[in-house]
């Protein structure tokens, strides 16, 4: 198997202390973990596509957004990994969204299950008091069908030994009773049920409905005890519904390539699940396994499988690893128009130095965010996104944070609009911000590819705030191209506080995370912000020697960065297009910066 991608944080002399981590061990998170102090002073020199604008170059009216408090939850845990599809933007205007609640002040949130809010064009209907189920669950999906009903998928808690997946179902969007199935979708092969669950809707009419979890990877009551299916500990497995749920004719389902002779199993929320059409596609990881696309082109019947990072060590279970490159589990999968799927996840990195504790270590200062498309080359993602230089000095200062067991650039959320256009949230810790106990808070970011996502637009924060956590952003996918609309959760507290042996717990339990819509309004046109990034180009990337920068605007100066921050070569073109030779540079990544005017582009090059 081919080696791990080396990543740009992985150059930056990045030092942090490894924390265990356990598998699953229950149904509120991914890892258990002991904790001690997490800081960095990591250099970060200039991230790739970045661009730099004086401030009074900046028109802070060209874009804005409008915000509302739509709810609040006690269960702060949104998702152990990746994101659900949390909310739905219908062609009417009309929107509906959904998020775990709770109004339990305690440790224990036996009012668990979802809140519903929904949005008639107008105006939002009141927060919810009371989950919407009569039973206990957790981490909905929301779908809309072709013929505008509306399903809730959950998994249910209600029972101590007894997980199944949830199924709700009402006949319009936004109103009437909803008729609640604990049953239709049980996976009697599995010892304790299936958790987790991700669903989109597809088919020719919009009636198919597709459904990936996984089967419950321990006994609830001995939760050192694995529990299998399929010989797998959490196998990863697929269902279809072809009439919009009245009956499934793929029931829990594990495909063969990636069934227990390619992978020991999969982790909670550890993967994602797009659907336009007949297409189908989902995308699976963590932090011991490969990120792999599946996809099928004939609604679910069929399925083709592509290695979007390669994992060193195959059925990986308690093998001795030296630091290696990996994905955090945090996975996002989105179709665009045209049927491509574009992959975004987090980059982590693991190492394991004792095979008897049935633990590794990972590293929790780890951060970039990596993307990946069906035009790229298997095994080929790269880095879109990372922690912003908030103070422009060339470096990234954090002191402590919130604990998610993810990238510190992570939670990826996708949409596309009738342009074809990619919109991308995640969420990321934030320079010189503080909770007011000394941690760094992380905000909602930003970003935007109009070329199928050759570039990304310089991440924004959507609602600054240095004060206030925002996590677990949901966009809705399909984009009305003057708005977007998102969901995430904010909070005073860093964390989420679910879990025994969560050190965020003292500060967040009983204390209610308030659920914020936004409705982040784009430029009316096209803005020269945008342009300029969108309008540097430089190939061949990878290069041995020459490489060209070529540019819409006149380039004032070029300067060759290495990682450490250093100029090592400047260059006066004053032209569109300018010529180098990097011979005489060691392999590795540099970054070119090109000035035009009072703005410049800063973008990647690798030295082959």
């Amino acid at each position: 198997m081919k080696q791990p991608l080396l990543l740009l944080a992985g150059l930056m002399g990045l030092t942090v202390t490894a924390f265990s981590q356990t598998p699953t061990t229950n149904e509120n998170t991914r890892h258990l973990m002991s904790i001690e102090s997490k800081k960095i002073n990591k250099f970060h020199g200039v991230l790739e596509g970045s661009v730099t604008i004086k401030p009074e170059n900046q028109n802070p009216g060209s874009e804005k957004s409008t915000n509302t408090n739509v709810g609040a939850s006690t269960y702060q845990l949104q998702t152990n990994s990746g994101i659900e599809n949390r909310i739905v933007y219908n062609s009417d205007g009309t929107i509906g969204a959904v998020f775990t609640f709770s109004d339990d002040p305690g440790s224990t949130w036996p009012d668990r299950g979802t809140g519903y809010v929904y949005n008639d064009g107008v105006s939002w209907s009141a927060a919810p008091s009371i989950r919407v189920e009569a039973v206990r669950t957790g981490w909905p999906t929301l779908l809309v069908l072709g013929d505008n009903s509306e399903v809730l998928i959950s998994h249910n808690t209600a029972t101590t030994n007894d997980y199944d997946i949830y199924f709700s179902k009402r006949p319009v969007k936004g109103t009437g009773a909803w008729t609640e199935n604990a049953t239709i979708l049980a996976n009697p092969g599995a010892p304790y049920g299936n958790l987790w669950p991700r669903a989109a809707v597809g088919g020719s009419n919009d009636m198919s409905i597709h459904m990936i979890s996984i089967s419950f990877p321990t006994d609830p009551l001995v939760t050192t005890t694995p529990a299998y299916f399929m010989g797998q500990q959490g196998a990863l497995t697929y269902c279809r519904s072809t009439n919009g749920g009245t009956s499934w004719d793929i029931m829990h389902n594990v495909n063969t390539l990636h069934d227990s002779t390619q992978y020991s199993g999969f982790d909670a929320d550890a993967y994602d699940l797009d659907a336009r059409g007949n297409t189908v596609a989902y995308v699976a990881g963590g932090f011991t396994n490969d990120v792999f696309l599946m996809k099928s082109t004939d609604n679910g019947t069929n399925w083709t499988k592509t290695i979007v990072y390669d994992f060193p060590i195959d059925l990986f279970v308690d093998q001795l690893i030296d630091t290696t490159a990996t994905n955090d589990g945090s996975l996002h999968v989105l179709l665009d128009t045209n049927d491509v799927a574009h992959v975004f996840f987090g980059n982590m990195n693991i190492l394991n130095d004792d095979t008897t504790d049935a633990q590794i270590s990972y590293f929790p200062g780890t951060s970039g965010l990596l993307y990946w498309n069906e035009g790229m080359a298997p095994n080929s993602p790269v880095l879109i996104a990372d922690l912003e230089d908030v103070d422009g000095d060339l470096a990234i200062t954090v002191t402590a944070w919130g604990t998610y067991q993810t990238s510190l650039s992570s939670f990826p959320s996708a949409g596309v609009d009738n342009t074809n256009a990619l919109h991308l949230t995640y969420s990321a810790l934030v320079e010189n911000s503080d909770d007011g106990g000394g941690n760094n808070i992380r905000n909602v970011y930003y970003t935007k590819s109009i070329d199928g996502g050759a570039n990304w637009i310089t991440p924004v924060r959507v609602l600054s705030d240095d004060f206030t956590e925002q996590v677990y952003a949901s966009m809705a996918r399909e984009v009305d191209p003057t708005c977007i609309s998102m969901i995430y959760q904010s909070d005073v507290a860093v964390g989420h506080g679910v879990g025994a042996t969560n050190p965020d717990a003292g500060s967040n339990i009983g204390n209610a995370a308030d659920m914020i819509y936004v409705c982040y309004e784009l430029y009316s046109g096209v803005n020269e912000y945008l342009n300029l990034s969108e309008g540097v180009s430089i190939y061949p990337n990878p290069s041995h020697g020459n490489v060209n920068v070529q540019s819409l605007f006149t380039i004032n100066k070029v300067d060759i960065i290495s990682c450490t921050g250093a100029v090592l070569y400047s260059f006066n073109p004053q032209s569109q297009q300018y010529t180098m030779n990097l011979e005489n540079l060691a392999s590795g990544i540099y970054m070119i910066k090109s000035d035009m005017g009072d703005q410049s582009v800063v973008k990647r090059v690798v030295k082959n």
